[in-house]
């Protein structure tokens, strides 16, 4: 028996070497870091997730079959599988031919918000209506409606501090701004060079940034919305923070805001779409930027490690639209696969 068993062995080793495999405590083989989760999302696109732990997830989007008004793209993952959440009914008094979840944001398992565009027919034209979702641990309700032509996102510093970005809240190709203080929705007015905020996020109730078209950068310091830049060049499409006073801004280019001051040319080589940090010392990135086989641009994902940014070519399947860093050893990305089906991808080293 003891030659059979060292072939075995031999044979075990020449296996994992030629391809290298982690199974995880739900039996899931991984063929490599990033390994497609299969949704039930149908075709579509999902635009967001947010985990509170590696058991506990929320991931939403748009439906574009174009057939199913009711169909509801949010989804549930429990730390085995994705889950649909039914749609319950909320707008059926309109006529409605589609609903978009565009954000996510959560406190923690019993406290989460999600925010979306109602989209419907008037006058032979498509037009839409903003809403605001909330959940009790429970379900799912509509927490406010009709605020303008949608929704774009959320971020949520406690449960009674609460910020979304809408679009032609009170004025015509404008984006505004809603705080939530516990007891009221208050208006909060970017201008004069707001045209489109296309992300926010805090590093505590004092240090905040919004960012969108023309590259205008928001900081927010616990009082008032300051104007830090602009650049009608050019795009801000997503920012986070690593610390509380320090955060990446991604779009056009990669910027830094540090300790109250904004450094624009972190990086300049490429287009940057999505950021998460789990902590200081790491997050990740997704985007694209110019090699030499492919000069007009490549999909790339990066790692931050509190130093440096670390860049791995995307797998060819992957299209991520939000990218989540629970920890060091768990991330996730979501977006739209090459079948135009809900993708879902997780990163387990």
């Amino acid at each position: 028996m003891k030659p059979i068993v060292k072939i075995l062995s031999l044979l075990s080793v020449i296996s994992l070497t030629l391809v290298p495999i982690y199974c995880d405590t739900n039996g899931y083989i991984y063929t490599g870091p990033w390994q497609e989760v299969p949704t039930p999302g149908g075709w579509g696109n999902l635009f967001s997730c947010y985990f509170i732990s590696p058991n506990d997830g929320w991931a939403c989007g748009d439906y574009e079959g174009g057939d199913d008004p009711d169909k509801l793209i949010l989804m549930h993952w429990d730390g085995s599988a994705w889950a649909e959440y039914a749609y319950p009914g909320w707008f059926d008094d309109e006529e409605f031919i589609g609903i978009l979840l565009h954000d996510l944001y959560f406190t923690s398992s019993n406290d989460g918000w999600c925010v979306g565009s109602l989209v419907y027919k008037a006058t032979g034209e498509d037009s839409s209506s903003g809403f605001i979702l909330r959940y009790d641990g429970n379900q799912w309700y509509v927490f406010e409606d009709h605020l303008g032509e949608g929704v774009g996102s959320v971020f949520a510093i406690s449960t009674d501090d609460v910020w979304f970005s809408c679009w032609e809240l009170y004025g015509i190709n404008s984006s505004d701004l809603l705080h939530w203080n516990g007891s009221e929705l208050e208006f909060v007015n970017l201008s004069p060079l707001n045209l489109g905020i296309t992300d926010i996020a805090f590093g505590s109730a004092n240090d905040g940034l919004a960012v969108g078209v023309y590259k205008f950068v928001y900081h927010w310091d616990g009082v008032s919305w300051d104007l830090i830049t602009y650049d009608f060049g050019g795009e801000y499409s997503c920012v986070a923070y690593d610390t509380p006073t320090s955060a990446f801004i991604g779009g056009d280019n990669l910027a830094r805001w540090e300790d109250g001051e904004y450094h624009r040319d972190y990086n300049y080589n490429g287009t940057y779409n999505g950021l998460h940090f789990s902590s200081p010392d790491e997050g990740w990135m997704y985007g694209g930027e110019p090699t030499e086989e492919h000069p007009e641009g490549e999909g790339f994902i990066w790692y931050w490690d509190g130093v440096e940014w670390t860049r791995f070519k995307r797998a060819y399947f992957m299209h991520p639209r939000d990218i989540f860093s629970i920890d060091y050893q768990d991330a996730w990305a979501v977006g739209i696969d090459d079948t135009g089906n809900c993708g879902s991808w997780r990163y387990i080293p």
